[in-house]
């Protein structure tokens, strides 16, 4: 049986809810900390939600671009450190990883 694939975000004044499929364009539900609906995100995204990021780089090679104003690679590097930084304090290590020099 399959379970509900579903997520939330807590945070110190409410929490948002993902409906399934969490990783994927999904419906978002913003809560107080009574649990009641402030808000509700639930905007129909065709394809698999992708198609931004695609305009993006596609826009950059025509213009010549290697990299974007609205993510830049420094913006990645932090994006990567912070997970790495959440799969350290889980513990979760992948197969053939090494380990890092400071952990």
């Amino acid at each position: 049986m399959r379970g509900p694939n579903t997520a939330a975000v807590l945070g110190t004044e409410g929490r948002l809810d993902i409906d399934a499929t969490w990783y994927a364009p999904a419906v978002v539900t913003v809560r107080d900390s009574a649990d009641n609906v402030v808000d509700r995100f639930d905007e129909p995204v065709s394809g698999r939600g992708m198609q931004h990021q695609a305009a993006e780089v596609e826009g950059m090679l025509q213009a010549g671009e290697t990299c974007s104003a609205l993510m830049t690679p420094e913006d990645s590097v932090g994006v990567m450190r912070t997970l790495d930084e959440v799969r350290a304090m889980l513990g979760l290590r992948y197969p053939g990883e090494r380990q890092h020099p400071s952990g």
